[in-house]
């Protein structure tokens, strides 16, 4: 079986938050309290005082973009789904949200010119998360900071099975070893209803 790019497509609006967030039905309000849970915290740690340029990378639908454009940030925001980066202009709707098609090319035009990236359940997804945590490096200034929010393992969108649900595989890549090699961590946080500590602070070595 290949990457299956599709897993991350939306039809609608409502079909990109529930692959941005997996809705749960105890939680009604998943995917507006799980938001405002991770906006808190980069205030809590006074990553947002100073209004700064921000990556959401692996933006989705927006749903992070759009807290931090209401409150001032600049923020680029890149998928690599157009039907994903197509609703988040829609739900973002914010002349200070750019959206970016991720390609192999942006590593070539894009400075380092990040002071904070987010990283929000999207490395664990990926098909080459190497590449892309070299990426990440790449784009950030020296000072910057990297939010990372991550299952400990990976699940990655391989086929579909006889009933055309999307089959998640873990190809057994560590992400936090491979982050581990590009930057120094901070620290660890529990995170929106988990005491996992999945929600980490990284910094360039």
């Amino acid at each position: 079986m290949s990457y299956l790019k599709e897993a991350f497509y939306p039809d609608n609006m409502e079909s990109a938050k529930d692959i941005c967030i997996t809705p749960d039905p105890k939680k009604p309000n998943k995917f507006n309290e799980e938001t405002h849970f991770l906006i808190k915290f980069l205030n809590s740690r006074g990553l947002l005082h100073k209004r700064p340029k921000v990556l959401d990378f692996g933006c989705g639908v927006g749903r992070i973009s759009k807290d931090l454009v209401d409150l001032g940030c600049e923020v680029v925001g890149m998928d690599f789904s157009i039907p994903m980066l197509m609703a988040a202009i829609n739900f973002v709707d914010n002349k200070n949200f750019t959206p970016l098609i991720n390609t192999a090319t942006l590593p070539f035009v894009i400075k380092p010119e990040f002071d904070l990236v987010i990283c929000s359940f999207v490395l664990q997804h990926t098909e080459d998360p190497i590449k892309e945590i070299n990426f990440l490096k790449t784009v950030m200034k020296d000072d910057a900071t990297l939010v990372l929010v991550n299952e400990p393992y990976r699940l990655v969108p391989m086929g579909m099975d006889k009933d055309r649900f999307v089959e998640w595989k873990d190809d057994k890549v560590d992400i936090d070893q491979e982050v581990s090699n590009e930057f120094f961590l901070v620290d660890r946080f529990d995170y929106y209803n988990r005491t996992d500590k999945c929600l980490s602070l990284w910094k360039k070595t």
